[in-house]
């Protein structure tokens, strides 16, 4: 799995496990939401400081966004 399909990955988890829309995270995050959507499909890859951002919304460590299943341990 490739660093993109796993950060796809955990943000679309992470995003339905808050019970966030792709709008709402992208919106609250400063980013347009058709470029978020292409994120969670592994078609584009986010900027570190717009991760972070995303993973603020999220309220999750950012790190946690780059391993296979590191976003399970905030649960």
């Amino acid at each position: 799995m490739s660093i993109e399909e796993i950060i796809a990955c955990n943000l679309k988890e992470v995003r339905l496990m808050r019970g966030l829309t792709q709008e709402a995270v992208a919106g609250r995050a400063n980013l347009q939401s058709n470029y978020y959507a292409y994120v969670e499909r592994s078609q584009k890859m986010l900027s570190i400081p717009s991760l972070d951002k995303v993973a603020k919304v999220l309220k999750v460590k950012a790190f946690l966004l780059l391993k296979p299943d590191g976003f399970r341990d905030v649960r």
